[in-house]
């Protein structure tokens, strides 16, 4: 069994381009399964026509998303905001034998307990889910783990290190999964 990495960026040489070298792949028997990285699936018409061909679509989803984010900006209460809308906190990690400042991401860290107590717990996430299986017919979720531990720093921290990290257990985030 062999994976092929089809390195299908449509921004670099064309959606049609793209969708013609999957095709391609799918029709090689040696390749099992094919990673495609472009915008070539947010096209409804080639999303039916490779399901149609029997080529599934495996979606990345970062657990968290940007500062300056449309998710952010009109759902404050979703995230720890300060009352002038900066982070109170950020994700990162701590340091280890490859990063020794630690990993400053620089996300706006969520507000589990608020999304737990809305009237529709998490609502924003099952709003976020229910448009990634619009788009792809597996969604995986990089740092999930973020969903029951992770690290928060103070925001405007130059770095991750130690003694500004503060490592977060919940069993709230975790409700969403059930």
């Amino acid at each position: 069994m062999s994976i092929k990495i089809a390195k299908t960026a449509g921004f670099c040489f064309g959606v049609k381009r793209a969708v013609d070298l999957v095709y391609k792949e799918a029709d090689n028997k040696c390749c099992e399964k094919i990673y495609t990285y472009g915008p070539i699936i947010h096209n409804e018409e080639v999303m039916k026509d490779m399901k149609s061909k029997g080529i599934e679509i495996i979606g990345d989803m970062p657990i968290y998303v940007a500062d300056d984010s449309a998710d952010v900006w009109s759902n404050p209460k979703q995230f720890q905001l300060s009352e002038d809308l900066k982070p109170r906190v950020v994700a990162g990690c701590p340091p280890d034998v490859f990063c020794e400042d630690g990993q400053l991401w620089g996300n706006p860290v969520y507000d589990w307990d608020y999304m737990k107590s809305e009237k529709t717990p998490f609502s924003w996430w099952r709003s976020r889910f229910a448009h990634a299986f619009k788009v792809y017919d597996v969604v995986r979720i990089d740092h999930f783990r973020a969903f029951s531990k992770y690290y928060t720093v103070p925001f405007g921290a130059q770095n991750a290190i130690k003694d500004t990290l503060r490592l977060i257990a919940t069993q709230t985030g975790m409700s969403i999964l059930i």
